[in-house]
């Protein structure tokens, strides 16, 4: 597991409709010169990509703006949390920046995109 936890002082699981989890894509595809493609397994493990976004007041956005750009190197490490699907803990990484939005006087809504590493 990661050195590095989601931190307490935030909210702890996604928006309600704001998380959306799939596989990941773990197979490779080769074209053949003449029949069906080959595909099989690339791995027996693979990341899981997710985006969430979460509601958050302007003190909560300073200690997550915090927890990403200094805790995690600009969100390059990785970091345990709890899958909000779940519930099991789990290590995450994030795959982009996230993105603020203001949703009216403190509230803010931050979204992330992140993999569940396996």
């Amino acid at each position: 597991m990661a050195a590095n936890t989601w931190p307490s002082t935030i909210p702890q699981r996604p928006s309600p409709n704001g998380y959306s989890e799939s596989p990941g894509k773990n197979t490779i595809r080769s074209q053949m010169d003449t029949g069906p493609s080959k595909q099989r397994r690339r791995s027996t493990a693979a990341a899981r990509p997710i985006t969430c976004s979460f509601e958050m007041t302007a003190a909560e956005v300073a200690t997550f703006e915090d927890f990403f750009l200094n805790t995690l190197n600009d969100g390059s490490l990785a970091f345990n949390w709890k899958n909000p699907r779940t519930n099991s803990d789990a290590e995450f990484r994030f795959t982009q920046e996230y993105s603020l939005s203001n949703q009216g006087g403190d509230n803010w809504l931050v979204n992330c995109s992140l993999e569940q590493l396996p």
